[in-house]
């Protein structure tokens, strides 16, 4: 990798840590930091259930699909704006469309008349 890429200084072998974090961002086992490998444990005070459920609900409140949504908008947003739904390939000339984006525009064409 580094004859390709250079040195690197950001991500080093072993620069990666492994630790048991309580969801309130408190550590709970201290991070590994390392070339070898090892076993993290540690005991987890079940009491604190009840306190941690209220704040993290992720199978109650947060879940119904209608509270988070990802949708796409593929309509155009400024009105010199094309209605493409395909990557746009540019030809070798920067003032040429290339024949495959006449295609893609001709197939958009299409199926935004189909719709």
């Amino acid at each position: 990798m580094e004859t390709k890429l250079g040195k690197q200084e950001l991500i080093k072998i072993g620069g990666g840590i492994s630790g048991i974090l309580h969801p309130f961002n408190i550590y709970l086992a201290e991070p590994h930091k390392g070339l070898e490998q090892k076993l993290i444990i540690c005991n987890i005070d079940l009491s604190q259930l009840c306190i941690i459920k209220v704040f993290i609900d992720s199978a109650g409140h947060y879940s119904p699909p209608e509270v988070l949504q990802n949708d796409v908008n593929y309509a155009p947003i400024w009105s010199n704006e094309k209605n493409i739904l395909f990557p746009i390939e540019i030809a070798s000339s920067s003032n040429q469309k290339s024949s495959s984006y006449k295609k893609q525009e001709s197939d958009t064409a299409a199926i935004v008349q189909e719709q």
